[in-house]
């Protein structure tokens, strides 16, 4: 009876253990592969928290911005007449024949300003002045310089209020929002 040979010592003399290598250098790139992954999750989730951050404070600045219209409208339809001159208010004369100027961005926002009812947001409202009405039948305002009868038409003119807002939210997020309220209501 013949025995039979061992075929692995022929053949395992000429292993020289390649898998290791390998599989190591494969749990590398899929180590990189989940680490590269795991920070894009974490940069789109911090992402995705500012914008809605950004949408919260932008939304509040809309809201206090209709507040501040109504205080307009309020203004108007108040008999008594309001002096836009008052220091220490937040209503601004900016007519060109005042020099109080409103610059939001540089603007400073705890002084002279109205909190909202959210306790939060601040607007501030600025007095545009008159400002004739083209195309109405007494001319250009009832101005005699464009073909009216001068001294203006009652209804001739209208009255802009510009309105200022400012929302911040809890991360930091600033929104300021503007709006031009025009009436036909003298203050």
């Amino acid at each position: 009876m013949k025995t039979p040979t061992n075929t692995c010592e022929s053949t395992c003399r000429h292993q020289v253990g390649a898998v290791l290598p390998v599989a190591l250098i494969f749990l590398v790139i899929l180590t990189i592969i989940g680490v590269t992954a795991m920070n894009t999750s974490v940069l789109d989730t911090m992402m995705a928290s500012n914008t809605q951050f950004q949408t919260r404070a932008l939304g509040d600045a809309e809201v206090v911005l209709v507040e501040g219209e109504d205080d307009v409208v309020a203004i108007t339809t108040d008999a008594v007449p309001l002096d836009w001159n008052t220091t220490g208010d937040y209503y601004y004369d900016a007519t060109a024949t005042s020099t109080e100027t409103i610059d939001p961005s540089d603007w400073d926002w705890t002084f002279t300003t109205q909190t909202a009812a959210d306790g939060a947001s601040l607007y501030v409202v600025q007095y545009g002045g008159r400002e004739p009405i083209p195309g109405n039948t007494g001319g250009y305002g009832g101005s005699v310089a464009y073909g009216g009868a001068g001294g203006g038409a009652a209804g001739s003119y209208v009255y802009v209020f510009q309105v200022t807002t400012q929302a911040d939210s809890s991360r930091g997020a600033r929104r300021i929002v503007q709006s031009v309220y025009v009436t036909d209501q003298e203050p």
